[in-house]
């Protein structure tokens, strides 16, 4: 099953670009969105994820969280059982 991942980024943040790094690194699409100041996007990703913080991630419109759960989901091999899926 193919899963559908957004990641709420600013360009130029470490945090982001590690968040980014870590789907692109195990061929794992997903959809960058590039909040920037565009107000539009940071009220979307405020009302879906209750956070201020950057980067908000969402696989299949849940909410995992921001760097330090993806992080997690890496540790736990989550985040590979999730790549072998796109590697089939």
């Amino acid at each position: 099953m193919k899963h559908k991942i957004e990641i709420y980024t600013v360009k130029g943040v470490s945090k982001c670009d590690i968040a980014c790094q870590i789907f692109e690194s195990r061929g794992i699409p997903f959809e960058n969105i590039v909040v920037g100041i565009d107000m539009n996007l940071i009220v979307e990703m405020w009302a879906r994820s209750e956070c201020h913080t950057i980067p908000q991630i969402f696989i299949d419109d849940v909410h995992i969280g921001s760097l330090p759960e993806l992080l997690d989901m890496v540790e736990s091999g989550e985040i590979d059982k999730l790549a072998e899926e796109y590697q089939q």
